[in-house]
Parts: C-alpha cells; structure tokens; sequence
C-alpha cells in the first residue's frame, strides 16, 4: 500500500512533506479505546443489521473456550438470559476485563483497560468490549507459554 502511495506522489510530482505525528506520553491504551467506542458507535449505527445479543454471547463463548485451554480447566459459561440490560452485560465485562488486565500485569504485558462511563450502553458497546475481552484473553495467550497459540477470531 505504501509503495502504491509513493508511486501516486510521485506521479504528481508532490514535494510537499507532511511531519510525522508526535505522539502524546500522557494518553492511555484505555483513552484509544475510549476513542474507538465512540467510533465504532458510529459506524454501528450504520449496520444493515444490528449487534444481537448472541453475537455477543457468541464471542463470550470463544473467549471462555480459550480461558479454558489457557488455564487447563473447565471455565464455566454464564447461561443465555434474555432481556439483560446492556449496561448490566458491560459492567460484567469491565469486570472481566480488569481480571485479565491483571494476569498480563503479573506477566509483564500492558493491558488495555476501559475506564470511565459511557452513559447509555448501546448493545454495539457490549460487543466491542466484549471483542476487546477475547483478544486480552489472545493475548495472555501470547504471555503464557504452556499455553497453545489462539488467534482472537474463530472464522465461521
């Protein structure tokens, strides 16, 4: 891609350069986050279809999948309630998140974490969070070598 974009530079003769970004030291992994909810709020909200609840539930159950392989014990998964608040499946999820965030703390990787509240808890929040959930679990995956490598996405 970046040879494709050079070739058009260059077949137009631009000269003009533009400075890299700095970066700013005082933003977060969770502020990133914070940024790509909103954004993927957005384009949520274009969707021919929405996000279900058993999509949700779907990448609870991969991630649960590989707790389980990770820790070489039977995970249990949370049944499927109907007519759950999304606030209530975030909260849980933040909870989860923190849990994980701590097991790659101990082994020395930076975790994401969310912070702060979204107001109104949109089922496409629950989902992305629920996303970032199972590629934390992929990651400590990474962290712990008795652990077999898992990619954070099963493709169906």
């Amino acid at each position: 891609m970046l040879l494709q974009v050079e070739d058009v530079v260059q077949m137009f003769g631009i000269t003009a350069k533009v400075p890299e970004a700095s970066v700013d030291a005082s933003r977060t992994p969770g502020d990133v986050l914070a940024v790509l909810t909103h954004a993927n709020r957005t384009l949520s909200s274009m969707l021919e279809r929405p996000f279900t609840p058993s999509d949700v539930y779907r990448i609870i159950a991969l991630a649960t999948a590989y707790a389980s392989r990770l820790t070489n014990k039977h995970v249990e998964l949370a049944p499927f309630e109907r007519n759950r608040k999304p606030s209530d499946c975030y909260e849980r999820l933040e909870s989860v998140l923190a849990s994980v965030g701590k097991l790659i703390a101990k082994r020395g990787g930076t975790a994401l974490a969310a912070h702060g509240t979204l107001g109104q808890v949109a089922p496409s929040d629950v989902y992305d969070l629920a996303q970032v959930v199972l590629g934390e679990v992929a990651f400590l995956h990474g962290l712990t070598s008795s652990a077999a490598a898992v990619q954070a996405f099963e493709p169906h």
